[in-house]
C-alpha cells in the first residue's frame, strides 16, 4: 500500500474515533503516528487531511449539500460521510494530486471500509465536487503523472 493510501486511511480511522469519542484533535494528532504506525511522511499528509477537514468543514459540508442530491450529509453513513469529506477537502486545496487520483483512491478506501453500494455514491458525489472546484483539469483530463 502507498504512503499516501496509508495516510488517507489513518485520516479516516482518526476522524471516525474523532466521531465516535470525541477527543481534542491535537491528542489524535499525537498519536496518529505511533498509534497507525505511519512512516513520517504518511503522518504529515494524514495531520494535513484531518486539520485541513476540521478547519473547512463548514465549507466542505456545503459542497457536499450541493453535490449529493437529496442526501443531506446529517443523514449519510457516517463513514461515508468522512471519506466524502476528506475527499473533497483534497480536491480543494490538495491540487498537486490529480482530481481522478483523489476521487480513485477515496473509491478504493470505501470499497474496504464501507458496503456494496458506496464506491459508486462516493464516485458520483466526488465527481460533481471535481466538476465544480477543478473544471479546467476536468475539461482537459488529467494529463499529470499519477502520483499517490
Amino acid at each position: 500500500m502507498g504512503e499516501r493510501r496509508s495516510a488517507r486511511e489513518a485520516a479516516l480511522e482518526s476522524l471516525y474515533e474523532y466521531e465516535i469519542n470525541p477527543i481534542s484533535i491535537e491528542e489524535q494528532l499525537q498519536n496518529l503516528a505511533t498509534k497507525k504506525r505511519l512512516s513520517t511522511k504518511s503522518a504529515e499528509y494524514a495531520k494535513a487531511l484531518i486539520k485541513g477537514v476540521v478547519e473547512k468543514r463548514d465549507e466542505i459540508q456545503r459542497w457536499l449539500r450541493i453535490s449529493s442530491y437529496n442526501w443531506d450529509p446529517e443523514r449519510m453513513a457516517v463513514i461515508d460521510r468522512l471519506i466524502l469529506e476528506l475527499g473533497t477537502y483534497e480536491l480543494m486545496d490538495q491540487v498537486d494530486v490529480p482530481f481522478k487520483v483523489v476521487i480513485n483512491e477515496w473509491i478504493e478506501v470505501a470499497k474496504k471500509y464501507s458496503n456494496g453500494k458506496s464506491p459508486k455514491f462516493i464516485n458520483g458525489v466526488l465527481g460533481r465536487i471535481a466538476a465544480n472546484l477543478r473544471t479546467e483539469e476536468v475539461a482537459n483530463g488529467s494529463k499529470k503523472r499519477i502520483r499517490r
